[in-house]
C-alpha cells in the first residue's frame, strides 16, 4: 500500500509540474480558462481534519496528539484514524514516550509531508487563481 501511496504521490506531483508549465488556453472571448483538475489534489491531504493537522504541526513544527486534537476540534478516534493515514504516507513522524507515567504520543511533520504541504497548497493556488 505505501509503495501505492508513493507512486500515486509522484504521479500527482508530476502532473502538476507539468500543469504549471501549460500555456493557459485563451476562449474566443479573450478570457482564460482555469484549470480545475482534480487529479492534481493529493488525496492523503484532501481531507479536512488531515490538512489541519499537517497545517498545525506545520506552523508549530512539533505537537502532541492531545495538543493537535484541541487545536483542530476533533475527536480522539477521529484524528488516530487520520494521523495514522499521514503516518502511512510518511507524512509525519510520531515519537511515543511516557511522560508523568502517561503514553505520549508526539508528532512532526517529514521533509517528504512538508513537500506534499507545500505542493498542495500551490495546487489549491492554481484552482483558486489560475
Amino acid at each position: 500500500m505505501q509503495k501505492h501511496v508513493e507512486r500515486e504521490n509522484k504521479a500527482l506531483l508530476a502532473r502538476l509540474i507539468q500543469a504549471r508549465r501549460a500555456e493557459s488556453i485563451e476562449e474566443p472571448s479573450g478570457s482564460l480558462l482555469r484549470n480545475f483538475n482534480h487529479q492534481l489534489l493529493d488525496k492523503v491531504i484532501h481531507a479536512r481534519i488531515r490538512f489541519a493537522a499537517l497545517s498545525y504541526l506545520y506552523a508549530v513544527e512539533q505537537a502532541s496528539f492531545v495538543e493537535i486534537k484541541k487545536q483542530i476540534k476533533t475527536t480522539d478516534g477521529n484524528l488516530s484514524v487520520h494521523m495514522r493515514m499521514l503516518e502511512f504516507a510518511e507524512y509525519i513522524s510520531c515519537d511515543k514516550d511516557m511522560q508523568d507515567g502517561k503514553p505520549q504520543s508526539m508528532y512532526r511533520l517529514t521533509p517528504k509531508g512538508q513537500d506534499a504541504l507545500t505542493s498542495y497548497k500551490e495546487c489549491l493556488t492554481i484552482f483558486l487563481f489560475n
